[in-house]
C-alpha cells in the first residue's frame, strides 16, 4: 500500500461524505427565491449579453436596484461572476431546464467548494497541537453536517462559498506561519486573492478579510510575503470598486443603498448598533438561534476557553474568537437580521467554520457527549435540508413548524431519490445509505484517538446532556395553539407557493383554526384574504378584511389592503376614501405616504400624489425608492404653458 495514498485516504473520504449530502437535493422554489433570481440573473446576463445590467431578466425578482433606465442586480457579484464559465458549458451541453440549470450552477460554485471546505477545516485542525484523525474527523463533520454549512451549501447564496475562501485563506497563512521554510510568494499571493474573493462574494466577509490582513502583518517573517498577500486581496475589491463605478456611477456607492424592494436607509447601508432583540434572535431563540438549530456549537463557550490557553494558538484564537464577534456585532445591528425568507441566521454562516474551529477542544476532552449533540445537530440541519432552508419569514419556529411539520408529512424538496421514482421520506433512502457506506469506511481507515474519557459514567452524563438539550429545544420551541396553527399555515402556504401547485382549502383550514383558537389574532385573516385575492376572490378577501377591521377600526395598514381590494373591484372611490384616512390617521408613517401617491400615480393624478412625496421623502430623505416616485410624478405632471 502507497503511505502517501492511506495518508489522504480520510481527507478523500471526508470530502465524498460531505459532496454526497451537498449533492443529493434540488432546492428550486420559482419566483418565490428573489434572492437566488438576483444573483443568477447577473450571471445570465453576463453569459448571454456580456453586460452587468439585468434588465433581460429582472423581472423574475424583487432583489434589485433601478438606476438610470436600467436594472442591476443588488447582491454582491462574486458568486454570480463564478458561475458564468459553469452557466456557458452546462448549456452548451444541453441543459435547458432552469430547475437543473440552478442545480449544476449551485452545485459547481457552492456544495463542491464546500465539500472541500470539510477538508480544508480537517487540515487546519491539525496544525492544531493536540487533537487526534478521528476529533478532527469529528469535528469537521459537526461543522459540515451539523449547521448551517449543510442546507446553505445546496443553495445559490453567497454565504457559504465566502466561507470556504476565508477559511482557506487562513489554512494558508497558519501552515506558512508553522512552516520553517521560505514564505511562498504565489502562495500568499493566492491566499490574499481567496480572502478578496470572499469579500466579493459576500460583503460582511470583509470582516474576516481585514482580520486575515492583521493577521498576515503580525505573522509573516518578510515584508514581501505581506506584499503579495495584499495585491491578491486587492485584485477582487479593485474589481468591485470598478462594478460599482461601471453600474451606480461611483466606485463607492454600493447596490444596497439603491435597492429597490427593501430600505438600507438607517445607519450605514442598513446596519445600526446591535440591537438585543436581534441578538437574542440569531443565537439562543427558536426563531434564528444558532445555538438552538446547531446545539452542538454550544461547545464554543468553553471551546474558546480552551483554545485562549494555548498560548502558541492565541493568535489563531484572537483570529476565530474576533471573526465571530465581528459577524455577531454586524448581524445583530442589521435592519434585516433575520435574513427575510431563511429557516437559520444565515448571514453568520462565513463565520461558522471560525467558530466551529473552538469545538476541537472539547470534542478531545469530552468526546462521548460532543458525539451525542453533533448527532441531534445533524438530524435537526438535515431535516431543514430535505425540507427547504428557505422558511416563510413569518413563521416564529422555523425548526418545529416549518421544517419539522413539513417533513412528518413527508413534503420533502426534490432530491436524487425522487428521480429513481422513491417519494416522501423513502427518498432520502439512497442517501442515507451511501453515506452510512462511507461514513463506515471513513471510521474505519482513520487512526483512533487517545483513550479519553469512558465507561459507564461518561456515558449516563453524555445522555444527560442530549436529554437536556432536546428538553431546552422542545420547551423554547412550544407555543400558543393559535400561534402553531398559524405557523403550520404559513409553512403549507409557502410550500405550495414554492412549487407552483395549489392547496388552498389544506391551508385554509390552519389559519380557520388559529382564529379560532384566537379571534382577535391579525395575521389568520390577511392571509385568508391574500389566498381568496390569488384564487381570483376579492370579494371573499374584503369580507375577511372588513371582519378584522370590526376588531381594528383605526389600523391603517389594514386600511390599505381594504383599499387594494377596492381599487382592484374598480370602486375608486371608496379606495382613495381608506388611504386618505390612514394618512390622516399617522400623518408620518413615510410608507402610508407613498401608498396614496402610488394610487395617484396609477390613476393619472400625478399633482396629487406629488405632495404626498415630497412629504415622504422628508420623512426619509435617503430612500431611493421614494425618490424615485417623486420624480416620475414631477415627470408626468403637466408642462407649463
Amino acid at each position: 500500500m502507497n503511505p502517501t495514498g492511506k495518508k489522504y485516504r480520510p481527507a478523500l473520504l471526508l470530502f465524498l461524505l460531505v459532496l454526497l449530502f451537498h449533492s443529493y437535493f434540488f432546492h428550486f422554489i420559482g419566483r418565490e427565491s428573489w434572492n437566488v433570481s438576483s444573483r443568477l440573473n447577473l450571471t445570465y446576463a453576463l453569459a448571454e449579453y456580456g453586460t452587468f445590467r439585468i434588465d433581460a431578466y429582472h423581472h423574475n425578482t424583487g432583489d434589485k436596484v433601478y438606476y438610470r433606465g436600467h436594472y442591476y442586480s443588488d447582491k454582491a457579484p462574486g458568486l454570480s461572476l463564478l458561475a458564468v464559465p459553469g452557466y456557458l458549458f452546462f448549456k452548451r451541453a444541453g441543459v435547458t431546464s432552469e430547475q437543473y440549470m440552478r442545480y449544476w450552477l449551485t452545485l459547481l460554485t457552492v456544495g463542491l467548494p464546500s465539500a472541500l471546505g470539510a477538508v480544508v477545516f480537517f487540515k487546519l485542525t491539525g496544525i492544531f497541537s493536540g487533537p487526534g484523525e478521528r476529533t478532527r474527523l469529528l469535528v469537521a463533520l459537526a461543522y459540515s453536517l451539523g449547521t448551517l454549512a449543510l442546507p446553505f451549501s445546496g443553495i445559490f447564496y453567497g454565504h457559504q462559498t465566502a466561507a470556504v475562501l476565508a477559511l482557506a485563506s487562513f489554512y494558508i497563512l497558519v501552515r506558512l506561519k508553522r512552516s520553517s521554510g521560505l514564505e511562498n510568494p504565489f502562495l500568499l499571493f493566492g491566499g490574499g486573492f481567496l480572502a478578496g474573493y470572499a469579500f466579493l462574494c459576500d460583503f460582511p466577509a470583509g470582516i474576516i478579510m481585514a482580520l486575515l490582513a492583521l493577521y498576515a502583518a503580525f505573522s509573516l517573517r518578510r515584508k514581501p510575503g505581506l506584499a503579495a498577500w495584499l495585491l491578491g486581496a486587492a485584485l477582487p475589491v479593485g474589481f468591485l470598486l470598478y462594478y460599482n463605478y461601471v453600474c451606480f456611477g461611483s466606485p463607492f456607492t454600493s447596490s444596497y443603498a439603491l435597492h429597490q424592494t427593501y430600505d438600507h436607509a438607517a445607519g450605514l447601508l442598513g446596519i445600526t448598533l446591535p440591537r438585543f432583540e436581534a441578538l437574542w434572535g440569531i443565537t439562543f431563540s427558536p426563531y434564528r438561534g444558532l445555538f438552538y438549530q446547531a446545539p452542538v456549537l454550544l461547545f464554543a463557550f468553553p471551546g474558546f476557553y480552551l483554545f485562549a490557553r494555548d498560548r502558541e494558538t492565541r493568535p489563531e484564537f484572537a483570529v476565530c474568537l474576533l471573526a465571530v464577534l465581528g459577524f455577531f456585532f454586524f448581524n445583530a445591528g442589521y435592519q434585516y437580521w433575520d435574513g427575510v425568507g431563511s429557516a437559520g441566521a444565515r448571514f453568520m454562516i462565513p463565520a461558522l467554520p471560525f467558530l466551529a474551529l473552538a469545538l476541537v477542544r472539547p470534542a478531545r476532552r469530552w468526546p462521548l457527549r460532543f458525539a451525542v449533540l453533533a448527532a441531534v445537530s445533524f438530524v435537526f440541519m438535515l431535516v431543514m435540508t430535505a425540507t427547504e432552508p428557505r422558511a416563510e419569514w413569518k413563521v416564529r419556529n422555523p425548526l418545529f413548524y416549518f421544517n419539522f411539520f413539513l417533513f412528518l408529512r413527508g413534503y420533502l424538496s426534490d432530491n436524487l431519490g425522487g428521480l429513481l421514482g422513491l417519494r416522501g421520506w423513502v427518498s432520502l433512502a439512497p442517501l442515507l445509505a451511501a453515506a452510512a457506506a462511507v461514513g463506515g469506511g471513513l471510521w474505519r481507515i482513520s487512526r483512533p484517538d487517545p483513550a479519553g474519557p469512558r465507561g459507564r459514567n461518561e456515558l449516563s452524563r453524555a445522555a444527560a446532556l442530549g436529554a437536556m438539550v432536546i428538553l431546552w429545544v422542545a420547551a423554547a420551541g412550544w407555543q400558543e395553539p393559535y400561534l402553531r396553527e398559524m405557523d403550520k399555515g404559513e409553512s403549507l402556504f409557502r410550500y405550495y407557493r414554492g412549487r407552483g401547485e395549489e392547496n388552498w382549502e389544506e391551508v385554509e383550514e390552519y389559519f380557520i383554526r388559529s382564529i379560532e383558537y384566537q379571534p382577535r389574532f391579525r395575521d389568520p385573516y390577511l392571509r385568508l384574504a391574500e389566498i381568496a385575492r390569488m384564487r381570483g376572490w376579492p370579494r371573499v378577501a374584503l369580507a375577511y378584511y372588513r371582519e378584522l377591521a370590526a376588531l381594528y377600526p383605526d389600523s391603517p395598514p389594514l386600511m390599505v389592503e381594504m383599499a387594494l381590494v377596492h381599487d382592484l373591484l374598480g370602486q375608486t372611490g371608496e379606495a382613495e376614501e381608506l388611504l386618505v384616512r390612514a394618512v390622516e390617521i399617522d400623518p408620518d408613517d413615510p410608507w402610508l405616504r407613498e401608498q396614496l401617491a402610488s394610487f395617484y400615480l396609477y390613476h393619472g393624478r400625478p399633482a396629487e400624489a406629488t405632495p404626498h412625496l415630497e412629504a415622504a421623502r422628508e420623512l426619509r430623505p435617503r430612500d431611493e425608492r421614494i425618490s424615485r416616485r417623486r420624480r416620475e410624478a414631477r415627470r408626468a405632471l403637466p408642462s407649463p404653458e
